[in-house]
């Protein structure tokens, strides 16, 4: 059984988690999606969004250019595919696997292919997901 930790225990354990959001920053950096949405629990976690961008912006992103793509659409019409097609990313994909929340990638952009340093690839979770439809909510188109 574990007891309430010490103070230096707890000096010590929050040094090490502030260093996570760094972490984040820097694999989102060099090409790994991040989740900013968790599709299970529909909770984004808005300190640590904002901790890793925020870091983010400071070390790599302070003097750059940077521009924001998303596809919206019906569950299961291959936006995944499609953004991964046409950015040559790795969003996950399946037969029968839809994604659940949100995720970004960050892309370097070629020098002069247009005004922007970085593209931001926003890959997002399905519109009109079965598992939530009900009698009892409204349809919109």
């Amino acid at each position: 059984i574990m007891g309430v930790p010490s103070k230096d225990e707890q000096k010590h354990l929050k040094s090490e988690v502030s260093c996570l959001p760094a972490l984040a920053a820097e694999l989102l950096f060099e090409g790994y999606p991040l989740e900013l949405m968790d599709g299970d629990a529909s909770h984004v976690p808005m300190t640590w969004v904002k901790a890793v961008l925020d870091n983010l912006h400071e070390k790599r992103l302070k003097d750059s250019h940077l521009f924001v793509v998303s596809v919206l659409g019906i569950q299961s019409s291959g936006k995944s595919t499609l953004l991964n097609t046409m950015f040559g990313i790795r969003f996950a994909v399946s037969a029968g696997r839809c994604t659940r929340g949100a995720f970004i990638q960050l892309l370097k952009m070629h020098k002069g292919s247009g005004p922007s340093d970085y593209l931001l690839v926003v890959d997002t979770e399905g519109l009109r997901a079965p598992e939530l439809d009900s009698q009892k909510m409204l349809r919109h188109d």
